[in-house]
């Protein structure tokens, strides 16, 4: 599901740690039928593809529920 599809988004950013942070958040996303997306300092580190960033130099998004964890 596209991250500008979702009706729900799990955000993750530079607090998640690092790329395995990043797992949980899969999981709560694949429980809730939602998407992952990172914020740009997470996108810029590589610990999420570049397609994956959240805001405005990346994907717009407008989801029914926004969880962020580590921004």
């Amino acid at each position: 599901m596209s991250l500008a599809e979702a009706r729900v988004v799990i955000g993750g950013g530079r607090g998640v740690g690092g790329p395995d942070g990043f797992g949980p958040l899969e999981t709560l996303a694949d429980l809730l039928g939602g998407a992952v997306g990172g914020s740009r300092v997470a996108t810029n580190l590589g610990w999420r593809p570049h397609a994956d960033q959240i805001g405005q130099t990346g994907t717009r998004i407008a989801p029914d529920l926004y969880i962020a964890c580590g921004i």
